[in-house]
């Protein structure tokens, strides 16, 4: 019989996760195990082992300590949560049956555990109870004491099974109290805070996110929350990162009830506040960016001019002396600086043509709401543009095309533009919207594509070239031109050939067209003229044969089918179609890299097909277009392989079987209002047919409430796939799909827009980076470097990740298994240079508390 309930066997297994006992301290006081034993009995005679614990075994007040026979993974995570384990060397322990006493120093028996299964005389006798099993515990079963109370009885115990591990350093029903604080940083009243201190409060135990651990807030005096603030849990502390405060303000945080919890679930019953005061500004306003940069030459005459800076400015006396002069030392008439928000705007007369051009805005010239203002003067160039302007677009030779207004097309042939000129297309003759902007190339020629829902029948064009002023505006109507695509391609062992199709529903008249085949970028190699009076019916197709072939025999009647002089080849070519007004109506150009340093230009094409050596055409491969939409990208063709059969020119299933229904939404992952989501989870939305990527494709989005996540939507055979950086743990996120982001392979468009939210796992956080361990070298902004100067800066394989003050995503990469990592990243695009903050995760734990790293 026990004598006291101050120490108790609360857990026992032997199987999958380790051979071990669990013992339990119910006292409010620590107690000493000197000269205390266990003793394992074969019968109820019969002791089969007596162990002694270690001199100087302590059982902590209110916690555990576990007896270890045998390691397993029941055993881990002991230490990091503060309960001791020891090396015991008691005799096999039983999954049939088994006799355990716990004595003290005076040998007096404490507590016991006795099970048997299938025996009813084995361990009987004087033992207060026996626990009878109807059936030998399981390698992933465990007993496990229900409660503080021992009435040394049978009903004391239960059984316990897991799949996965069941942990010796957790016992519910020891933990009854809720974590505590410790202390908080900053200390309450704090005056004179960094800007960036860490902001944290630590308590008497290992935490986890609560429930309520998404509504921790920091408050200025007027109650408004500050936006950039996120509580993170690590260890025992509850960390808030957040962007740089501003100067010489009081915050209040509150920590509200339930934010967070023990390993035993016990949530905090009330709220914790505290308030803190920031150090006054002593910094003055730093000049991020200038317009036009320094340097920069074609400068319109009239163009704006400004410095902006890292903070709100304020005019200081010198403002007023803000000069603009030329190379001579004249001054720019009309010169005006004002301020506006973060900036410096200057007013001017406009410039004269092919100027150099210097600004100066003098020291102290603005400064900031506490009065620093900038200590150096502040000087730098340009130069105007030329006074010559852009030639006007050719109107003969440009076209505009809107049979698909989601993938409306314009179009300029070879000399349509000034070479390498920036091509604008706008919507009316105010040039008040850009619809949308190509690069000429050095023949002048373009091709761009544009979202034209809202059905303009009429754009403005404009070119711009290098150092020249924009051209005179032509406006462009949308044409009816007759729509006839180049669909197949042959050359090899069923004939040389190529196919057109006629997706229109009425006959096309091919007199006067031609096909163009080219030796080089520059070089036209032959040109052919369709036989007069070539017809392509409506809805059909025509094939143009250079060599005879298995891939034409059996052609209908109806097709028709033309002897031309073109050649064809199997590895590179480039061939243009022309209608009789000499406008290019459809291309096929591809090139096959075989490693000899041979380029192949794509000239007035807007793409051309690489294929790599490895993928090479064969005798028995040929090109096929996808679908009847043309979006003008290599996106459009695929490589169809036959090697038993013959590759037909007569057959196209997108003209044969037109598709007009659009794709169809099967599945979303993870389901919209999933929980407990991986923190690595792929974002996929599945269709019913396979799709191609639309002209919205770019625009899908990934929020978390706060920021619009960095992502990257591509799509691979009926999925959309949602690339992007883990989630970080317990977070809401949004994804939105808009119209137009797929089209199904006929360039049918999914019909509806798309949102959906889910909400990630909270998990245990990983270790913090290590700062003393890390290095973070600004000194080159544009290629700043944060790499690790010792092993064990992080986890071994952790994914870290740095973030600029304004939580930017600057970089991510993975340590090594030492723990080691390095990366660099372009930190000029952010306001504060001085600082950067890094996350690590490791899989199956949460990010990490931040670690910020103030420059070397």
């Amino acid at each position: 019989m026990a004598i006291s309930q101050n120490v108790l066997i609360v857990k026992y297994h032997s199987g999958n996760y380790g051979t071990w006992v669990t013992l339990g301290n119910m006292t409010n006081s620590d107690i000493n195990l000197k000269n205390w034993k266990m003793r394992e009995y074969q019968s109820t005679a019969l002791v089969g082992t007596t162990w002694t614990f270690p001199r100087g075994t302590v059982i902590k007040a209110k916690s555990l300590l576990v007896v270890m026979r045998l390691s397993g993974t029941g055993i881990n995570g002991s230490s990091e949560h503060g309960i001791p384990v020891v090396q015991s060397t008691l005799g096999e322990l039983g999954h049939i049956e088994e006799k355990i006493v716990l004595l003290n120093s005076s040998n007096q028996q404490v507590d016991e555990l006795i099970f048997r299964y299938n025996n009813p005389t084995l361990y009987s006798g004087s033992t207060p109870f026996q626990i009878s099993m109807q059936s030998p515990l399981a390698n992933d079963e465990a007993l496990e004491r229900k409660s503080v109370t021992d009435s040394d009885t049978a009903a004391d115990w239960k059984i316990v099974k897991s799949s996965t591990t069941i942990f010796a350093w957790e016992w519910v029903p020891l933990d009854t109290i809720p974590p505590f604080k410790v202390s908080n940083t900053p200390v309450n009243s704090a005056i004179n805070v960094a800007k960036d201190a860490p902001v944290k409060i630590t308590f008497n135990e290992p935490i986890f996110a609560g429930t309520a651990i998404q509504s921790v807030t920091i408050k200025d005096v007027n109650d408004i929350p500050f936006m950039n603030a996120q509580p993170f849990v690590n260890g025992s502390e509850l960390s808030i990162i957040h962007a740089d405060f501003e100067n010489n303000k009081t915050y209040t945080v509150n920590v509200p009830a339930q934010a967070v919890k023990d390993a035993a679930g016990n949530a905090n019953a009330s709220s914790f506040t505290w308030s803190f005061t920031t150090i006054a500004d002593q910094t003055p306003p730093v000049n991020l960016s200038r317009l036009p940069a320094d340097g920069e030459i074609y400068v319109e005459v009239n163009a704006l001019v400004l410095a902006q800076f890292n903070e709100f400015i304020f005019a200081g006396p010198p403002l007023q002396s803000v000069t603009i002069k030329d190379a001579s030392n004249n001054l720019v008439e009309n010169v005006q600086a004002s301020i506006n928000g973060l900036s410096v705007i200057i007013s001017h007369a406009d410039f004269e043509n092919n100027k150099t051009y210097t600004v100066n805005i003098p020291a102290q010239a603005v400064k900031d709401a506490s009065g620093n203002g900038n200590a150096g003067a502040i000087a730098w160039s340009f130069t105007s543009i030329g006074t010559e302007q852009t030639v006007a677009p050719a109107a003969s030779k440009l076209s505009f095309h809107n049979a698909k207004p989601a993938f409306a097309q314009v179009a300029g042939q070879d000399g349509a533009v000034e070479a390498n000129a920036i091509v604008k297309i706008y919507d009316n003759i105010t040039l008040n919207t850009v619809l949308g902007t190509a690069s000429a190339t050095a023949t002048g020629s373009f091709g761009m594509m544009f979202n034209n829902t809202s059905s303009q029948q009429i754009v403005y064009v404009t070119a711009t070239a290098p150092g020249k002023t924009e051209s005179a505006v032509i406006p462009l109507s949308a044409t009816a031109m007759d729509s006839v695509l180049i669909v197949k391609y042959h050359a090899g062992n069923y004939g040389e050939w190529l196919t057109l199709a006629n997706v229109m529903d009425h006959d096309i008249h091919l007199t006067n067209w031609k096909m163009s085949e080219y030796l080089n970028y520059f070089t036209v190699g032959t040109t052919w003229t369709f036989p007069s009076g070539t017809v392509i019916k409506a809805k059909s197709f025509l094939i143009v044969k250079r060599t005879d072939g298995s891939g034409l025999s059996g052609v209908p009647a109806t097709i028709p089918v033309v002897q031309t002089t073109l050649p064809f080849d199997q590895f590179r070519e480039k061939i243009i179609l022309l209608n009789s007004s000499n406008i290019q109506v459809d291309e096929l150009i591809f090139f096959t890299d075989m490693g000899n340093g041979y380029v192949w230009y794509n000239g007035i094409s807007p793409f051309l097909i690489e294929i790599p050596s490895s993928a090479a055409l064969t005798n028995q491969d040929g090109f096929e277009r996808k679908s009847v939409i043309d979006m003008n990208t290599d996106a459009d063709w695929k490589i169809v392989r036959s090697p038993n059969s013959p590759i037909k020119a007569f057959e196209w299933a997108p003209m044969l079987n037109p598709d007009t229904t659009p794709p169809e939404i099967v599945s979303i992952t993870p389901a919209d209002g999933a929980i407990n989501v991986a923190l690595d989870a792929p974002l996929i939305v599945t269709f019913s047919e396979p799709i191609v990527a639309g002209s919205a494709i770019q625009e899908v989005s990934l929020y978390d409430g706060i920021f619009i996540i960095p992502m990257q939507a591509s799509v691979n055979g009926n999925q959309l796939l949602i690339a992007h950086p883990a989630f970080f743990s317990g977070w809401i996120y949004t994804v939105q799909v808009p119209l137009y982001t797929v089209t199904d392979t006929a360039g049918n468009p999914a019909v509806n827009p798309l949102e959906w939210s889910f909400t990630t796992a909270i998990l245990p956080p990983s270790i913090s980076p290590i700062a003393e361990k890390i290095l973070f070298d600004n000194s080159i902004p544009a290629s700043a470097v944060v790499k690790s100067i010792m092993d064990g800066a992080v986890e071994p394989n952790a994914e870290v990740t740095v973030y600029s003050m304004e939580d930017r995503l600057l970089g991510t990469t993975t340590a090594t298994a030492n723990g080691t990592f390095e990366m660099t990243f372009n930190l000029t695009s952010s306001s504060d240079l001085s600082r950067v903050y890094l996350l690590a995760r490791v899989p199956g734990k949460a990010h990490s508390s931040p670690t910020y790293l103030p420059p070397f």
